[in-house]
């Protein structure tokens, strides 16, 4: 079973992605299979591209995806004990195909399917049109207090 604070400790994951890496875990999230596990997941750049609007840099994207395999989410556990999570176990590029074959690491996902599961397809396609890094934030902050019945207000120079 999943520790319950997991989530909100995944989310803030968003102060060290970019925006980039923030669109594929989004896009991953969004086309992510029950049997993941099984075989790689396979990112098309084309559909990728599609699905968040823009046009992406092949390159841009293969090292974005390679720095999410090296980085480690920290989350926290029960009992207040915090831990390092890979989601991402190591890609393989094929190029002139605009393909990237995404191996995730087995002890993230079960986090992955139940972050695909809370979060709503449409939620998912609205967060890859956001045009900027500030605005991915801004959406996860609200997202984060959607589910407390209340989101906080601040001044702009608070927010700022």
């Amino acid at each position: 079973m999943l520790p319950a604070t997991w989530l909100p400790d995944l989310t803030t994951a968003r102060f060290a992605y970019s925006g980039l890496q923030l669109d594929l875990l989004f896009y991953l999230l969004s086309t992510l299979e029950e049997e993941a596990a099984a075989r790689p997941v396979e990112l098309w750049l084309g559909g990728f591209s599609a699905a968040a609007g823009k046009k992406h840099n092949y390159s841009y994207v293969v090292a974005a995806v390679a720095a999410l395999v090296a980085q480690p989410l920290t989350i926290r556990g029960k009992q207040e004990q915090y831990r390092s999570l890979r989601l991402f176990d190591r890609i393989r590029s094929v190029p002139g195909q605009g393909l990237l074959q995404i191996k995730l690491a087995r002890a993230g996902i079960p986090y992955l399917l139940e972050l695909r599961d809370v979060i709503p397809a449409t939620s998912l396609r609205a967060f890859l049109q956001l045009s900027s890094k500030h605005t991915k934030r801004i959406y996860a902050l609200c997202c984060r207090y959607k589910g407390k019945g209340r989101t906080p207000t601040f001044t702009v120079a608070d927010f700022k």
